[in-house]
């Protein structure tokens, strides 16, 4: 499944970005994305996991089982089949199966 980070195409069902480190399906990729100072991410499909601590916008324009940011928008197109959680954000999906957080934003269903 594509994966965009800052107009970077990547591959992969999991995404982590922590403490300035960016990880896919478990490999490192931060040297291959030069001098981000924000993130903007996009994955065309389903994704299993996403956390990142910091994200200026997250797209997801399929379904998301997992998913957490400490800061920025969220956008799912599918459904919410576990969780999603954002300290400060809008959250905007089609149907929630799981829990929806958001402590400083709005939640919205489309």
């Amino acid at each position: 499944m594509p994966i965009i980070i800052n107009n970077m195409k990547f591959s992969g069902q999991n995404v982590s970005i922590s403490g300035n480190r960016i990880m896919i399906n478990g490999k490192d990729i931060t040297n291959e994305i030069v001098d981000a100072k924000e993130y903007n991410i996009t994955i065309n499909g389903n994704c299993e996991n996403l956390s990142c601590d910091e994200a200026n916008q997250v797209e997801v324009k399929g379904s998301v089982n997992e998913l957490k940011t400490m800061s920025g928008n969220v956008s799912v197109g599918g459904n919410v089949n576990g969780n999603v959680k954002t300290m400060s954000g809008n959250v905007s999906c089609k149907n929630i199966d799981g829990n929806v957080k958001s402590m400083s934003g709005n939640i919205s269903r489309f």
